[in-house]
């Protein structure tokens, strides 16, 4: 067996250079003066310069030798142990020390390009540790682990936080590298595990998949991992062969997407319509309520300017004042209209929201409005009957004694007459008992449509009770205006084309009051009209009669009205 050669060191082989060329050198010499001699006449000449002149040569070469071992030495030997020297250091430590000076200009550039290489290498070495720190970084600081898997070998490298996440222990993946797996729900497992089967049978390249994972404390309750991997490396017949990925605990994510499932159940299913709308108030979504309520559908409302509108405001100016109103109280609430898409309109109760981000930004507007087309029906249904006779259909009693005292206080901030006539029907209480009170309604109705179309639009007709009616007349420059309108009254009621066959049977008397004349207030004016009424009745009915002051009608004269003996 050939036995491995023997290394030596630079100096030594350039010793053993350096005396093999001397000795080479001296033997030449030797022989050259040894001819010399010899053919100079040798035998027949002294030795002894011979011997001196070898001796010399002898010393000259030892010196040569020495001289020469030095000189390369500094030169050539010296440098390239130290760059040897250097480039141990560096693959040991980051440091790399000053060569040594060279009158040798190649060992010189190969000093000075080792040494620019060996930079350049520290640097990418450098750089390829930062930045697997930075990964490492980034993955601890997303809450990310990291796995590998060998698909030809079958083993796998999980790191720390992935083990953290997948709840098993680094040891305990050593002896079962498909530990992880037992820690997911059976059904989650079984899906996992094909992905992976099809991912090493080449069928994917990548993946993705979310999987529940147990709590220690409760069965009832779990974690939910997100898994993602991709194939990095193939062989040569294209199948893979390592397949890396990372693992992450998305359980909060899980639970805000569930809470945002909840949240868009309400928004359908809520009855009341809701509208989202970006900052210029264009829709983004509506729901179902809004689509059943406008007539809409959604798909064509989305990207569409919503128009807000008020029944007594531009729709320009109330859009500036919901906005206005949103950003210094962050909502707006009142009623507005609504148009379908047949463009009729509706009444709404409307709320608008603002939604801000995180510096206080306003970014995008809620809207909640529902249709109050049935309560504002019922609430005028209601207003009907708390302020209209509901058999005449003219205001009643409360109507009247809240709008005679706005009509007095007009009069006397303008300065203007105002005069109030007390209409009360003959014989009427006869019509009820001969001809029964459907007869009676209906000539009570009659009375109404005539008294009203004797009146100004402006005027004011109402029913006290019974078979006692009031006009309010407003802005009377006499009491001959007054008077004029009780004629026509008169003459209305009187008038037989088109009525009802008990129409012929009734007359009305009629008493006037006049404000500032008979009175300043409704209660003097009210009086003063009703002792003219009933003086009238006195006089024989059919007539009208002018108050002649402030009067109040007796309690023995109402009680003769309400016993008939006066009607």
């Amino acid at each position: 067996m050939k036995k491995p050669e023997q290394l030596i060191t630079l100096n030594q082989f350039l010793c053993r250079v350096l005396v093999g060329f001397c000795g080479g050198v001296f033997t030449l010499v030797g022989i050259s003066g040894f001819v010399c001699w010899y053919f100079l006449g040798g035998p027949q000449l002294s030795i002894l310069p011979f011997i001196i002149f070898s001796v010399m040569c002898l010393v000259g070469s030892i010196g040569l030798v020495s001289l020469t071992t030095r000189y390369l030495g500094d030169q050539l030997a010296r440098p390239i142990t130290h760059l040897i020297a250097n480039t141990q250091l560096s693959a040991n430590t980051d440091s790399y020390q000053l060569e040594p000076t060279t009158r040798i200009t190649e060992i010189n550039i190969l000093s000075r390009s080792i040494r620019h290489m060996l930079g350049k290498i520290l640097r990418r070495e450098h750089n390829i540790i930062g930045s697997e720190r930075r990964l490492s970084l980034a993955l601890r600081g997303s809450g990310e682990g990291v796995w590998d898997w060998d698909i030809q070998e079958n083993n796998s490298y999980i790191d720390p936080n992935c083990c953290s996440i997948l709840d098993v222990k680094p040891e305990e993946l050593a002896v079962d590298n498909r530990l992880w797996l037992k820690r997911l729900f059976t059904e989650d497992a079984e899906q996992a595990k094909q992905y992976f089967r099809r991912v090493a049978a080449g069928e994917l390249t990548s993946f993705e998949g979310e999987y529940r994972i147990p709590r220690h404390d409760t069965e009832s309750e779990y974690r939910w991992i997100q898994i993602r991997g991709s194939v990095v490396e193939w062989s040569s017949d294209g199948l893979p062969t390592r397949m890396s990925g990372t693992v992450s605990d998305v359980t909060q994510r899980k639970i805000s997407e569930q809470q945002l499932r909840l949240y868009s159940t309400a928004f359908k299913c809520t009855k009341n319509a809701v509208v989202m709308l970006d900052k210029d108030f264009r829709i983004l979504a509506a729901n179902r309520a809004f689509c059943q309520i406008s007539g809409h559908q959604e798909h064509s409302l989305v990207g569409r300017g919503y128009i807000f509108q008020h029944p007594d405001i531009p729709s320009e100016q109330f859009h500036k004042v919901i906005k206005m109103q949103v950003n210094n109280r962050m909502e707006w609430r009142g009623e507005a209209l609504g148009v379908r898409v047949d463009g009729s309109e509706y009444p709404q109760e409307l709320a608008v929201y603002g939604v801000y981000d995180d510096f206080i930004n306003l970014t995008h507007y809620v809207t909640i409005f529902s249709d109050i087309t049935e309560r504002k029906r019922t609430e005028e249904n209601l207003r009907v009957l708390a302020n209209y006779d509901p058999l005449t259909g003219l205001a009643n009693r409360y109507m009247f004694n809240a709008t005679f005292t706005r009509s007095l206080q007009s009069a006397r901030r303008k300065n203007e007459k105002l005069a109030l006539l007390f209409i009360d029907l003959d014989h009427f209480k006869q019509v009820n008992d001969l001809l029964g009170h459907e007869a009676g309604d209906r000539l009570l109705v009659e009375v109404a449509n005539r008294i009203q179309g004797s009146i100004r639009e402006t005027d004011i007709a109402a029913r006290l009770a019974g078979d006692e009616f009031v006009v309010i007349l407003e802005n009377i420059q006499a009491v001959a205006d007054a008077e004029q309108v009780a004629l026509k009254i008169l003459y209305a009621l009187s008038n037989q084309t088109g009525a009802a066959d008990n129409m012929s049977r009734v007359s009305a008397s009629i008493g006037v009051s006049v404000f500032p004349d008979h009175g300043n207030d409704p209660e003097t004016l009210l009086r003063s009209a009703d002792r003219a009424m009933y003086d009238a009745k006195t006089l024989g009915r059919n007539r009208l009669n002018i108050s002649t002051g402030a009067i109040e009608c007796t309690v023995a004269h109402r009680q003769l009205m309400d016993n008939g003996n006066v009607n």
